[in-house]
């Protein structure tokens, strides 16, 4: 099992957990750390992918980068408000509109 085999379980693992937890910001931070992971992994096979898997690499980026704007907004929204976040704050933000879904069907091809 590749890193990022191991990073996708985690994440499908982590989310599973932070929707049955009200949705709690500790699981949400933990998801937001293993898709920053994601992320880089996926930025380091870049140059050596060729042009069908970085269409698929695209997808994934664009996805996570939306992603992690939304997570950092709200993530400060709720700091400047003064609230104060714990494992257990309910933390739940949607996707942007505009914003690509997760491309779930497409985690196969990048291995």
């Amino acid at each position: 099992m590749t890193l990022l085999e191991s990073s996708f379980k985690r994440t499908s693992h982590f989310y599973e957990l932070y929707q049955k937890n009200n949705n709690s910001y500790g699981f949400a931070k933990c998801l937001y750390n293993i898709n920053k992971q994601i992320y880089a992994d996926l930025m380091s096979q870049w140059d050596s992918s060729s042009c069908e898997k970085k269409e698929i690499i695209l997808l994934f980026l664009i996805h996570y980068e939306s992603w992690f704007a939304s997570f950092e907004i709200l993530e400060q929204n709720l700091l400047v408000n003064k609230i104060d976040l714990k494992f257990n704050t309910e933390f739940v933000f949607n996707r942007e509109a505009g914003g690509i879904p997760f491309p779930k069907d497409k985690i196969e091809l990048l291995y």
